[in-house]
């Protein structure tokens, strides 16, 4: 179970005067999925906890224990980045239920710093998950090919009743624990926006999809600030962006430097243009070839495109022809590279062969 998704739950949840002692805590427990397919409830969980406590500064405390309910004793929570915690994953629900019972009472120990001994009641209320969060439609395979460079939507089913009345939904997409999108709603939502130029281009990330039944326990008289304890659903899902467009200028013998391309965006417009002043020819012609070539044909004109063809775009007159036109919004062309040279024809012989614009489609 990811732990900075649960540490972003109090913050969430709690608003804190500048004068708190402690920063956030939370006591959360509960299921964690991954799904594996468009439009499928997840399969089996493992179960999961979460014990957080943050202070304002490092050396406000430096021991923070939990005990009671069914803890035998007292158990020392880690002081880890910037908070006190204590995680742990399980086979099954029974064991975690062995190790952290709910319907329980707990009880934080903070003490030997600049705080001194406080000490924080954390009832721990009865055992009610939400529904199991999935990715529905085609969402789950679209964040395996994002184009960061536009808006993204992804739709989930309903969390249920439980969250509807008095709990929140939270999905988040992250890397390195740092959060990128962090959206929250009092209540059920069913879809989260991935905002255009949020992401970088051919990077994975994570994502996460949280259905929070919490209640804000009162820290009147303990920590100085509310936390919450409650029970989750969580569900973990890649995020893969595709590749950024990327030219590459080639160019060998006596062929003109006469030829210039724009970047070929998936679904966006695309442009290019022949100077044929170079030459003096009056028409063009752009091809477009899966692979590159260096093959001399006399006269100091060089062949850079080779393979199977792809395309041959209209002929188009001078002095500058041009085209235009818009690249398929076809994901799976995303890092294919396009190996494209225009040659000059008609009005002078013979013809004449430009430099090559290999085109590399993303986003």
């Amino acid at each position: 179970m990811k732990a900075h998704l649960f540490r972003c739950l109090a913050l969430l949840f709690v608003v804190g005067s500048s004068s708190a002692q402690v920063h956030e805590w939370v006591i959360a427990k509960g299921a964690t999925y991954e799904q594996t397919a468009d439009n499928t409830p997840p399969g089996a969980p493992l179960w999961s906890i979460f014990i957080n406590v943050d202070t304002v500064n490092p050396t406000d405390a430096t021991s923070v224990t939990i005990s009671g309910g069914s803890i035998v004793g007292s158990i020392p929570l880690i002081f880890q980045d910037d908070g006190w915690e204590l995680n742990g994953v399980f086979p099954s629900q029974a064991a975690m239920n062995g190790f952290l019972a709910s319907n329980m009472t707990y009880t934080f120990t903070l003490s030997g710093g600049m705080l001194g001994t406080l000490v924080q009641s954390a009832p721990l209320g009865p055992e009610v998950y939400p529904n199991a969060p999935y990715l529905t439609g085609t969402s789950w395979s679209d964040a395996l090919t994002t184009n960061s460079a536009v808006a993204n939507t992804l739709t989930w089913n309903n969390p249920g009743a439980i969250v509807a009345a008095s709990g929140a939904t939270i999905f988040q997409v992250y890397d390195d624990d740092d959060d990128l999108v962090n959206e929250w709603t009092p209540g059920g939502t069913t879809s989260g926006t991935i905002s255009a130029g949020l992401l970088d281009a051919d990077t994975s990330y994570e994502g996460g999809l949280i259905f929070a039944n919490l209640s804000n326990i009162s820290g009147t008289g303990g920590f100085g600030i509310d936390g919450l304890t409650g029970h989750i659903t969580l569900m973990e899902f890649p995020v893969e962006t595709i590749p950024a467009a990327e030219i590459t200028l080639r160019n060998a013998g006596s062929n003109p430097a006469s030829y210039s391309a724009g970047l070929a965006r998936i679904g966006q417009p695309w442009f290019g243009s022949v100077d044929l002043t170079t030459t003096g020819h009056s028409h063009a012609q752009v091809l477009g070839y899966f692979a590159p070539a260096n093959l001399p044909l006399g006269g100091g004109q060089v062949l850079l495109i080779g393979g199977p063809k792809l395309f041959a775009l209209p002929l188009q007159a001078g002095p500058i022809a041009s085209w235009n036109g818009t690249i398929p919004n076809d994901l799976t062309l995303a890092g294919v590279t396009v190996y494209t040279q225009a040659v000059h024809i008609l009005g002078v012989t013979p013809f004449a062969l430009s430099n090559a614009q290999d085109l590399t489609l993303g986003s």
